[in-house]
């Protein structure tokens, strides 16, 4: 059987291998096969005795994906509701998505993501990214997602609507590295100063110093000192102690000020 020559295949190269069922004898032919994890097309999500059937599977290590594209989130909520009477949340991911090939940039919405987090705390929320490109799928890492669907195609000029929105393996290799960047990238700490712009401070800020030549008991005002680099000197938040103070001693044209 072709299926299973290409499953071997993608077994033999390291590869989770899972395929998509779309009628009950599909899912027959899947369970008999091993899988794990079980994707529920957008188009099934109001298939009561298909959800029924997929969620009553017993193998170890599954997961199941959901796709909700097409669906209120009253509809999202009735899907989940089917699975969680046989499942947990934890293995329950569900899948930002729209059913438009390819998708309308305006029509993508990532921010259905916030409200998917929002709507179904405690489970795991992705995308599923039907849009031309990798723009998409890349904004979609800033959203605390742990999965992206994204299509794949040898030849986007082929029939079908697929093709025109599925990356080639350049732009898959390409995605996959944005992806690695990206979670890099976000951070995670907060906002602090980073070691590597830490050299940086008193190269680009400024410290207070002499405008011109200053005398010793001169009073120091907005007219004899003002603030330049380098920032190892006083900082000019400090400028309104500063002002009306005396020189401590001579300075010579930005000579930094000490008081």
């Amino acid at each position: 059987m072709e299926y299973e020559r290409l499953r071997d295949y993608a077994l033999s190269l390291g590869l989770d291998v899972f395929s998509t069922a779309f009628d009950m004898e599909s899912i027959d032919l899947l369970e008999q096969s091993g899988q794990s994890i079980w994707k529920i097309p957008s188009g099934e999500i109001t298939n009561l005795p298909y959800l029924e059937r997929i969620a009553k599977i017993r193998i170890a290590d599954k997961q199941i994906i959901l796709s909700t594209g097409m669906s209120t989130v009253d509809e999202i909520h009735q899907a989940v509701d089917v699975l969680l009477k046989d499942e947990i949340k934890e293995r329950i991911t569900i899948l930002h998505c729209n059913t438009e090939y390819p998708t309308p940039d305006v029509d993508v919405n990532l921010s259905a993501i916030d409200t998917l987090h929002q709507e179904f705390p405690g489970f795991r929320i992705g995308f599923s990214d039907h849009s031309v490109g990798s723009v998409a799928a890349i904004g979609a890492c800033m959203k605390n997602i742990v999965l992206i669907e994204k299509h794949f195609t040898l030849d986007k000029s082929l029939e079908g609507p697929d093709h025109k929105a599925s990356a080639t393996p350049e732009e898959l290799a390409l995605l996959c590295e944005s992806v690695r960047r990206i979670e890099v990238i976000a951070g995670g700490e907060g906002k602090r100063v980073t070691e590597s712009e830490r050299r940086n401070i008193n190269i680009a800020r400024k410290s207070i110093v002499a405008r011109i030549g200053i005398k010793k008991g001169e009073v120091l005002t907005a007219t004899n000192i003002t603030c330049k680099r380098p920032g190892n000197g006083i900082s000019p938040m400090k400028w309104y102690d500063v002002l009306g103070t005396k020189a401590i001693k001579d300075f010579t044209e930005d000579q930094l000020i000490e008081i």
